[in-house]
This record gives structure tokens, C-alpha cells and sequence, in this order.
């Protein structure tokens, strides 16, 4: 278990100076982080629930422990009938024609504990069986891996108008207007595991204005070429277009954040979002109406 990192600190004294912009932001992360007991380190925060990683359903649970039992037995999880079945790696020819054996199946039975089914080698043995019902369990006291971590980052990320440095990632900016909830976010994290996440003051400077405005840049040019591409498919139903709207709205909500933030006009940037915003728009309204008539997508 680790405390604040000083970084943290220094971020949070520098951000009531006028000349602090935000602070630039990357993590390690490590296993063994229990959901629960951070989402009681954001509530001591001052902070929602909501505000926590969403911790997986016991369908979820047995499904990773399922898969993670399989790798170990150098096989590969398949679903069939609501059956998770650990089939073989090596196949067997059988007429001409490779065959996969399944070496054991399981499934969330009524009162939400493994259900077994055997394959054909038999039954299950009972260290599988052990092994597996230890690895559900934890993942059903909320064990998060360091995905769910990570997952749980970025989108905190996201909600703070934060933006992605390196198109790899792996490096964000978090403007100061922010800074103070996604600090109170860290400190949670950090006082209920051994992840790290790094925080290192970015002072106002044109050069620093300019690597985020192209940082902005790329996310709307990537966002607007998805989104059209997507939208002149006709492949997309009305829930997809309206997730796709909500998106479109919230880049617009960032562009317009950043200008006042960075003091500096990003006229091509907000009229581009704003085309987004609208050709979203108008592709949902489309499609609710579609849907109205009982016209599927084409």
C-alpha cells in the first residue's frame, strides 16, 4: 500500500498559480486492488460511488476465472449453450478433419456457484475445481485486475477534459480546471493499492500550448473520421447513433473548455465538432424515426 506520491502535492500547491496549466499524468499499475475498498476511498473523498471503477457481474467473475484456469491448462475458453468449455489446444484428425476436445465445462449455476459438467477426460479434477472457486471468489469480492484499473483511468481521464499526449498513450494532460477531483481520484487509488499514478506540473508556456492543441486536434480529426465513416455506413441502428451523439457533444463540451482554458481561439477545431455534433444529431433523430416506422438499418 503506498501514499500520496509528493508529485501529487507539488501538482496540487502549483495549480492555484496563474501560470499552471494542468499537469501531465502516466501510471503503474499493480495487481490486487479490491473495488469495494476503493470505492469507499472515493466516498471518504467526498466523491460518488458512480465515481468508482463499475465492478464485474458473477457471470463476468466466472468467465475470467474460467478463462485464466484455461490458459494455465494450455487451452482456450468456448461458450456453447451457456456452457464455458475448456477445449484442447492440440486437435485430434478425426476422418481427415482436425477435432478439439473439451476437457471440462462450467457454468453459473442458480445460486450463483460454479456448475460443473464433465468432458472427456471426465470429470473435472479437484484442484481445477479449488483452483477455479478461489479465483471466482476473489473476483467476486471485487478483485480488480490491473485492466479494470486501467479502464477506470482512463475514463476518469476522459470525464476531467483530459488529453491523450502520445497517440501510443501512455501520457495525459490534465488541465487545471480539473486538476483538484482527478487529484482526489489518485489519492483514493493510491491509499487502497500499489499503484502509482504520476503527476508532474505543466506550466503555461506557448510551446506547451501548442502540444495541446495538436493533442486536441488529433482527437477531433480522429473522432470526425470515425464517426462520418461510421454514419455513411447505414450500418449503425439508433442506440449506436446516439452513442455516437453523446460522444460528439462531449468533444465539443472539451474543444470549447480548452479555448477558455488556454486563452487562445481554436475556431477550426470548434467548427469542426460543431459538424460533428450536428450530423450526429440529425443521424439520430433519423434513425428514432426509422425505428418509429419499423425500419431496421440497411
Amino acid at each position: 500500500m503506498t501514499t500520496e506520491s509528493p508529485l501529487s502535492k507539488d501538482v496540487f500547491a502549483l495549480s492555484e498559480h496563474n501560470n499552471c496549466s494542468g499537469a501531465l499524468v502516466y501510471w503503474s499499475l499493480s495487481s490486487g486492488t479490491n473495488g469495494p475498498a476503493l470505492i469507499d476511498a472515493l466516498e471518504g473523498q467526498g466523491l460518488r460511488a458512480a465515481d468508482g471503477p463499475k465492478l464485474p457481474a458473477p457471470a463476468r467473475c466466472l468467465t475470467r476465472a474460467a478463462k485464466a484456469i484455461a490458459q494455465e491448462q494450455r487451452g482456450s475458453i468456448h461458450r456453447h449453450n451457456g456452457v464455458l468449455w475448456c477445449v484442447d489446444s492440440e486437435a485430434l484428425e478425426v476422418d481427415g478433419a482436425p477435432v478439439y476436445r473439451a476437457s471440462w465445462g462450467v457454468k453459473l449455476g442458480e445460486i450463483g456457484m460454479p456448475e460443473w459438467y464433465p468432458g472427456h477426460r471426465g470429470e473435472a479434477s479437484d484442484a481445477t475445481r479449488e483452483n477455479l472457486r478461489d479465483r471466482y471468489m476473489s473476483l467476486l469480492d471485487g478483485e480488480l485486475s490491473t485492466g479494470d484499473v486501467s479502464s477506470w483511468l482512463l475514463d476518469t481521464t476522459e470525464r476531467m477534459f483530459g488529453l491523450m499526449l502520445r497517440r501510443t498513450g501512455g501520457i495525459y494532460f490534465i488541465p487545471h480546471s480539473t486538476l483538484d477531483d482527478f487529484t482526489k481520484r489518485v489519492q483514493a487509488l493510491h491509499s487502497v493499492s500499489a499503484c502509482k499514478v504520476y503527476m508532474i506540473p505543466a506550466m503555461h508556456a506557448s510551446m506547451g500550448v501548442a502540444a495541446l492543441v495538436d493533442a486536441l486536434a488529433a482527437e477531433v480529426a480522429e473522432l470526425a473520421d470515425r464517426t462520418f465513416a461510421e454514419l455513411d455506413s447505414g450500418d449503425l441502428g439508433a442506440r449506436a447513433i446516439e452513442t455516437r451523439t453523446r460522444r460528439a457533444e462531449a468533444l465539443l463540451g472539451k474543444v470549447e473548455h480548452f479555448e477558455k482554458l488556454l486563452d487562445t481561439s481554436l475556431d477550426e477545431l470548434t467548427e469542426r465538432a460543431k459538424k460533428l455534433a450536428a450530423a450526429s444529431t440529425a443521424a439520430h433523430i433519423a434513425a428514432m424515426s426509422k425505428a418509429d416506422a419499423g425500419i431496421s438499418p440497411t
